[in-house]
């Protein structure tokens, strides 16, 4: 064999990988969007209510909390780690929101609980570094924790603070038409992005994901970036608390959807092509994967299908997209 030929075929076997990790991304990003249209129209011929705007923007709003909690996800899993407790810091938020109300007025107690989701998410953040502990498992711990203090301040009864001046103004108003927690979703969503695709911050969390000792031997503090990470989690949670407490006014210790909030927002982050491994993800992916759910359960519910086929379908989605996560990470290795 000539030495043209060798190196003909040493050229061809670089390119094939990168071939190979192009075409795994493509998939992964525009395969969702176009599961997204494929479910649209499908949807759209099955029921014909499906297809208007009050029926999506419906979905939006129904649906924001879980998004702006997912984003803050996002971040948390593309840095390597994994926040559970961000359910309980919801609940938490409605309930310490609505007690501050009556006691201080609106804005201290709008102020005072974003200011405390940062503090649970730094709290998180330490924890997992000083003990040395997977975030699964510290985040489990401290959720439990926070919804102790939940139950602590509403005594396990409701806490009406629907009466209170300007309380209730974000979860029931409109901007441009558009109603006030779908507003948050897409400006937390915007800066976000803004923060991951035009920052040095930003492309450290990449860094850390992707390989924490190569980052810190390049001079990032993985430690920082990883607890940074937790408090913009931890304010996003509290800011979908917030959009939702402020639709009724009243706040709970066991809100509705707090539960599975934590499990909602990371098989978001997830079905939008995020790995769980670290490394690689973005906002909008996460968006669509939102959406993608939320029109699954939409669509069903339009159809009036019983509530365990819902479960199932979304389940299956799930499975899907972490399928084609694994074959994206191992085209990528």
């Amino acid at each position: 064999m000539s030495v043209q030929e060798l190196d003909l075929n040493s050229t061809e076997a670089a390119v094939a990988p990168r071939r190979q990790i192009a075409l795994s991304a493509v998939i992964r990003d525009f395969g969702l969007v176009a599961a997204v249209l494929a479910l649209v129209v499908s949807l759209s011929i099955a029921s014909p209510n499906f297809l208007s705007v009050d029926n999506f923007m419906n979905i939006l709003n129904q649906n924001a909390y879980v998004a702006i909690t997912a984003f803050g996800a996002t971040l948390v899993i593309i840095a390597g780690g994994f926040d559970l407790s961000v359910g309980a810091i919801y609940a938490f938020t409605g309930v310490a929101s609505a007690w501050l109300a009556l006691h201080v007025g609106t804005p201290a107690a709008l102020a005072l609980v974003v200011l405390a989701g940062a503090a649970f998410g730094c709290a998180n953040g330490l924890a997992s570094r000083l003990l040395r502990a997977h975030p699964f498992l510290v985040t489990l711990a401290t959720g439990v924790i926070i919804s102790g203090f939940s139950v602590g301040i509403s005594g396990g009864f409701l806490i009406n603070a629907s009466d209170v001046a300007g309380f209730t103004t974000i979860g029931t108003t409109a901007v441009a038409g558009i109603p006030s927690p779908v507003v948050i979703m897409i400006v937390v969503g915007i800066a976000l992005t803004f923060l991951l695709r035009s920052t040095a911050y930003g492309r450290y969390v990449y860094a850390v994901g992707a390989n924490p000792r190569a980052a810190r031997v390049s001079g990032v503090r993985v430690g920082a970036v990883i607890v940074t990470t937790f408090v913009v989690s931890g304010v996003c949670a509290a800011l979908a608390g917030l959009a939702e407490v402020t639709k009724s006014g009243v706040g709970q210790a066991d809100a509705s959807g707090a539960s599975g909030l934590a499990l909602g927002a990371i098989a978001a982050v997830i079905v939008g092509g995020t790995s769980i491994k670290g490394g690689q993800g973005a906002i909008w992916r996460t968006a669509v994967g939102v959406l993608l759910l939320a029109l699954v359960q939409n669509g069903l519910n339009l159809l009036n299908a019983a509530p365990h086929y819902r479960d199932i379908i979304s389940g299956l989605v799930m499975i899907v997209a972490v399928g084609l996560n694994a074959l994206a990470s191992d085209a990528r290795s």
